[in-house]
């Protein structure tokens, strides 16, 4: 009788966790997520990347969207975005820098809504809720630049941005995933500097 309801017992539990995953999926499955874990389990053994953090030389705030992040800046020749993409936003490596002439293009992760805030994976979800004359501020080199939203545009997975470089100008390009979390197209938010 005993080995009956201890039986009867593990079978409830098991269709109770399961009918709750199912239910509750949307709120739950990030727990399943790779990235998700190991960045929980770095954050228990404190571990940090040395090398992330000297290449951090300026932050980036959009106050209307709650972005405060560092922008990391790669080398030329180095082309592990992803990694850089868990530190901060990323000054794409081929563009102008912040307040030079020329297209600065910054990179950001975006993700789907709640979505855990880690490793900077929900930065850009917000892009697309900037309008005209929206401000964008990058501090960079101890100078202080600000940026005021003109468009945004949707563009396919490595499709040309619609600005092109003008001489003395400079535009600041936020580029992130479409829809947030999907991999499928690009949203691309452009801005003049003041």
């Amino acid at each position: 009788m005993i080995s009956q309801f201890k039986k009867l017992i593990k079978y409830f539990l098991f269709l109770f966790i399961l009918f709750f995953l199912v239910v509750n999926w949307n709120d739950v499955h990030y727990f399943f997520d790779y990235h998700f874990l190991v960045s929980k389990m770095k954050s228990v053994f404190r571990i940090n990347n040395v090398m992330a953090e000297e290449k951090k030389q300026g932050t980036i705030e959009i106050s209307k969207i709650s972005v405060s992040s560092p922008i990391v800046f790669l080398k030329q020749e180095d082309n592990n975005y992803d990694k850089a993409l868990r530190e901060g936003v990323l000054l794409y490596p081929s563009s102008s820098l912040p307040g030079k002439p020329g297209i600065t293009i910054i990179l950001g992760h975006s993700a789907p809504e709640n979505y855990p805030d880690i490793n900077y994976d929900t930065v850009f979800s917000n892009i697309n809720n900037l309008v005209k004359g929206d401000k964008v501020v990058i501090n960079f080199n101890n100078k202080k630049y600000v940026y005021l939203v003109q468009r945004k545009y949707i563009i396919e997975k490595g499709g040309e941005l619609l600005t092109k470089p003008e001489d003395n100008k400079n535009t600041l390009v936020l580029l992130s995933c479409w829809p947030p979390g999907r991999n499928l197209k690009r949203i691309a938010v452009e801005a003049k500097r003041i």
